[in-house]
C-alpha cells in the first residue's frame, strides 16, 4: 500500500492501483493495458480454448455448455434466419486440401446464407484467385467481393447446413454494409483472416454480437471433429505459433472493425429498429455450475480413441518437409532430421501426408475410398451428411460451389 500526496491530504492507493501504475510505467505496457481495458464483448471468443487443448477436448467442453435451442440442421432454406454451410476446401494443391481435410469439418470452406422472406443472399470470403485458399498459406493477398451474385445453391452432398434462429439484421443495414466493405478491404490470409474467420465475424455483426463461434457450433452439431489431432496440423501450428482455435476465430477481424469504426458500428437487431436491445439476455453458454457433473468430468478428461491407421511421424517426415517447404514454412531441424531417415521409396501421396484417405474414382466414376478416423456430429450420420461430402464425389477441379468468376463476383451489392 502506498500514499499519494494531494493538496491538503494524502490518499492511499490500493494494491491493484499500484500494480496498474507499475504496468503503465513499463515500456510498451501502457498500450497493452489500454487495449485490454477496451475489449468489446463481441470480440471475445464463444468459449476460449485452453493451452494445448485438442479439438476433441474443446468440443466436448463446448457441447456440455452450449444452449442448443437456437440451432438446428437444415437441408433447405424453408425458414428465415442465418445458415452456415461448409464444404471441403477447393485448392490448386492436393496437399493443402488433404491437410485441411484431416481436421474434419473444422477447416472446411464456409459460406454464410442470409434468408429473409423471399430474399436469399450468400456471403463468402476468399482470395481473388477463384479458389478457396492461396497457393502460399503464409502470404496476404487481396480479397474477392464477399457478396455472391447470383446466389449459389449448396451442394446436396454437403448438407446439412446449420440454421441459426437468432434475431439478425438484414444486409441492407448501413452498419452491415460497412462491415462487408471492411471485410473486402481486409487482405486474405489463410491462417489469420480466412473464410472461417469471416463467417464468424459476419454472424457476429448480423446478430449484434449475440452469436459467436458459429462455424465451430456447426462442427459440433452437424459437422465432423477428429478424435485425434493430425500431427501435421500440430507441427504447422507450432511452426507458425498459431493454435487451431486462432485460425477459426473472427475476434481479430471484429476487433479491427470496431477499432476503425467504433463500438457504434455494432448494433443489436432490436436496437437498430428502435426497440429495446434484447440481445444482452441471449447467452449461448450455460453457466459452468449448470453443467451436470458427469458431462463436466467428461469434458475435463475426454476418452479419445486412437485413429486407426494413423502414420508415425517418421513415415510423415518426407511429405511433411515437402508440404512445409511448399507453404513457405521454415523447416524445423527435427523434421529435417526425420526427412533424412525416411525409407527409400516412401510414398508422398496425400494418404501419407495427412493420415487420411483421399478419394479415388473408379472406372465408373464412383469414389472408392473414404475418410477414416473422424468423429461426426449428431446429424452427420445421415446419408446427406458432411461425412459424405468429402467422399461422394471427386472431380479434380475442386469441390462444392462453382468457381467464382468476374461476372458472378464483380457486381456491386444491391
Amino acid at each position: 500500500m502506498s500514499t499519494v500526496a494531494t493538496v491538503g491530504k494524502r490518499v492511499e492507493r490500493s494494491a491493484s492501483q499500484d500494480a496498474l501504475l507499475r504496468a503503465l510505467q513499463q515500456p510498451g505496457k501502457r498500450q497493452e493495458v489500454e487495449n485490454r481495458a477496451q475489449v468489446h464483448p463481441a470480440v471475445e471468443p464463444l468459449l476460449p480454448a485452453l493451452p494445448g487443448e485438442s479439438k476433441a477436448a474443446y468440443f466436448q467442453r463446448l457441447g456440455a455448455r452450449l444452449r442448443r435451442d437456437l440451432f438446428s440442421p437444415a437441408s433447405g432454406f424453408e425458414r428465415d434466419g442465418l445458415y452456415i454451410y461448409k464444404r471441403p476446401v477447393r485448392s490448386g494443391s492436393g496437399d493443402k486440401a488433404a491437410l485441411l481435410a484431416s481436421g474434419g469439418s473444422v477447416f472446411h470452406h464456409v459460406v454464410v446464407y442470409v434468408k429473409r422472406g423471399e430474399e436469399l443472399a450468400a456471403l463468402e470470403f476468399g482470395p481473388a484467385n477463384a479458389m478457396d485458399i492461396t497457393d502460399n498459406m503464409l502470404v496476404e493477398t487481396p480479397a474477392a467481393p464477399v457478396l455472391l451474385r447470383p446466389t449459389p445453391q449448396p451442394e446436396a452432398a454437403c448438407l446439412p447446413m446449420l440454421h441459426i434462429a437468432a434475431p439478425h439484421h438484414g444486409l441492407e443495414a448501413a452498419h452491415v454494409q460497412q462491415a462487408l466493405a471492411f471485410a473486402e478491404a481486409t487482405p486474405y490470409h489463410a491462417l489469420k483472416s480466412n473464410c472461417i474467420c469471416f463467417a464468424d465475424f459476419a454472424v457476429r455483426v448480423l446478430t449484434g454480437g449475440a452469436v459467436k463461434g458459429a462455424p465451430l457450433i456447426f462442427d459440433l452439431l452437424v459437422g465432423q471433429v477428429p478424435p485425434v489431432d493430425s500431427p501435421l496440423l500440430t507441427l504447422l501450428g507450432m511452426t507458425t505459433e498459431l493454435r487451431w482455435h486462432d485460425v477459426t476465430d473472427g475476434g481479430r477481424m471484429m476487433a479491427a472493425f470496431l477499432q476503425q469504426h467504433g463500438d457504434g458500428a455494432l448494433l443489436p437487431p432490436a436496437a437498430a429498429s428502435g426497440g429495446g436491445c434484447g440481445c444482452e439476455e441471449l447467452s449461448l453458454l450455460l453457466p459452468e455450475t449448470a453443467v451436470p457433473a458427469d458431462k463436466a468430468a467428461a469434458a475435463v478428461e475426454p476418452a479419445v480413441p486412437p485413429v486407426p491407421g494413423t502414420p508415425s511421424m517418421a513415415a510423415l517426415s518426407g511429405p511433411l518437409a515437402a508440404l512445409l517447404s511448399f507453404a513457405g514454412v521454415p523447416l524445423p531441424p527435427a523434421a529435417a532430421l526425420l526427412q533424412q531417415q525416411q525409407p527409400t521409396g516412401s510414398s508422398s501421396s496425400s494418404e501419407d501426408t495427412c493420415g487420411v484417405e483421399v478419394e479415388e474414382a473408379t472406372a465408373g466414376g464412383t469414389p472408392s475410398k473414404g475418410t477414416p478416423g473422424v468423429v461426426a456430429g449428431p446429424a452427420a450420420s445421415s446419408g446427406s451428411s458432411l461425412a459424405s461430402c468429402g467422399t461422394s464425389r471427386g472431380p479434380k477441379g475442386g469441390l462444392g460451389l462453382p468457381p467464382r468468376t468476374a461476372k458472378a463476383r464483380g457486381r456491386a451489392r444491391s
